[in-house]
């Protein structure tokens, strides 16, 4: 997948669960789509599965199990980074880099530093860091059905 393969669609939730689910556990039949989303029928997944195929978002293959080709690029999906086979919060790369920058002021300054710079910065780190919280919760929920 590369860039031109991400797509922009709205989707319901249960088809962003079962693009989730078949993202980061694929390739995936309907069966065990079904037992990683909760879902209370093996055709409940497999309507969502050739849904998101009919989009051109999944592919199946001669097993009949299905795998993401496009990255979906809207709703929560936006806030997530694929990296490998997960979705990372973006949040959580920049806690860590704000993070980093406040270890390396501390270091710097011997634990004296200015209050001008400190300041903005650690009000940075604790809201980056309960937005990555916040969107794992969400993801957790959402996953959990």
């Amino acid at each position: 997948m590369n860039d031109k393969d991400n797509v922009d669609v709205g989707l319901k939730k249960s088809e962003i669960v079962v693009y989730w689910v078949v993202f980061e556990k694929g390739p995936l039949g309907p069966r065990e789509v079904q037992r990683f989303t909760n879902f209370t029928s093996p055709s409940k997944a497999l309507y969502h599965l050739e849904k998101l195929k009919d989009m051109g978002i999944l592919k199946k293959n001669s097993f009949g199990k299905y795998y993401v080709v496009k990255r979906i690029n809207s709703g929560i999906l936006r806030f997530y980074l694929p990296i490998r086979n997960r979705l990372i919060p973006r949040a959580l790369i920049y806690a860590v880099s704000v993070t980093l920058l406040n270890v390396t002021l501390l270091l710097i300054f011997h634990g004296n530093v200015p209050l001008i710079f400190f300041t903005p910065s650690l009000l940075a780190v604790i809201i980056l860091w309960y937005e990555t919280l916040d969107l794992w919760k969400m993801k957790k929920e959402l996953l959990k059905g």
